[in-house]
């Protein structure tokens, strides 16, 4: 779309939260103290990120979500998709092995090549137990893309061992 950027590199979580609150406290017609995000695929990773880090999204709704950040959508993957604060968020990134997969387009294959890095998984695992509302995942179980049940799993268990005060489900299709 024009004024967007091409790619989803470093995008500002800051910049997306502020056009959202600014919209809703501009429109008669929304709420502002009640505000749901929804996103699905990398949308979703976009939306678990936001919530994580501000207290007015009340609500939360991802299809096919990531449980963590992966790299940016440019050609080298060599970069978050994410910034918040200016500062890039830490990502899964992606090694020169999962590059076959891609190039083959077999992107299933290598997300779970990139998620063999357990160490970086863990640094990019979004906070989702700081989510100051409810939570909606809907997965898909033969997901072409990348293993969003399993990520999704891992959101409920990260939810279930942070004791999260919240509702939250995950309905696996």
């Amino acid at each position: 779309m024009e004024n967007t950027p091409q790619y989803l590199d470093r995008i500002s979580l800051n910049a997306i939260h502020n056009s959202i609150i600014n919209i809703a406290n501009n429109n008669p017609k929304i709420n502002s103290t009640k505000v749901a995000a929804i996103g699905g695929s990398k949308g979703g990773e976009l939306v678990l990120n936001l919530a994580s880090r501000y207290e007015d999204i009340d609500a939360v709704i991802v299809i096919v979500p990531s449980h963590a950040s992966f790299p940016s959508t440019t050609v080298n993957a060599s970069t978050s998709s994410w910034s918040f604060d200016e500062e890039e968020l830490a990502f899964i990134p992606m090694p020169w092995k999962a590059v076959p997969s891609v190039l083959k387009r077999d992107m299933s294959k290598a997300y779970m090549i990139m998620l063999e890095n357990k160490e970086a998984e863990e640094k990019a695992s979004i906070a989702v137990e700081k989510i100051n509302g409810n939570v909606l995942l809907i997965s898909a179980t033969q997901d072409e893309l990348w293993p969003s049940t399993m990520m999704s799993n891992k959101i409920i268990n990260r939810l279930k061992a942070n004791n999260f005060s919240n509702y939250y489900e995950h309905i696996p299709i």
